[in-house]
């Protein structure tokens, strides 16, 4: 706003009146504070969802742990049989009642049913290191 008065002497004076207004430059607290919030609430849904998935491996490895103990268990009654089974047919080879191809499929199947039983135990401990990894306070 500015005027020319004429003053008492008979000479004008300028009266000028300035408003200023200042803002800032970035969001305001409010959108900042709204911003943190769904931040958040983002954040504590991608906690919800690793504490899910966390929760789901550990059940899905406890139960192929227990699953893998009765594998490890027939297996091993497996190895037994094929044991048996070899020394049975080494007996009939030497009484004249077995072929010597016999006696050798009879140490091949041995030797499958061992290297099953040692597969079927390293899937266990791998499950149960598994576990252990993903909750070190879970018993074995």
């Amino acid at each position: 706003c500015s005027g020319r008065r004429a003053g008492a002497s008979g000479s004008y004076t300028d009266t000028r009146v300035g408003l200023s207004v200042t803002a800032p430059l970035g969001a305001s607290p409010f959108y900042a504070n709204q911003r943190a919030l769904n931040d958040l609430e983002r954040l504590r849904e991608q906690l919800r969802f690793a504490q899910d998935t966390a929760s789901n491996e550990a059940r899905r490895l406890i139960a192929s742990a227990r699953s893998l103990d009765t594998e490890v268990a027939i297996r091993r009654h497996a190895v037994d049989a094929a044991r048996l089974a070899l020394e049975a047919n080494i007996r009939s080879y030497e009484g004249g009642g077995k072929s010597n191809s016999d006696v050798v499929l009879s140490y091949q199947n041995v030797a499958d049913t061992q290297t099953a039983l040692a597969n079927s135990q390293v899937s266990r401990v791998e499950a149960l290191l598994n576990l252990r990894l993903l909750d070190p306070d879970q018993p074995l």
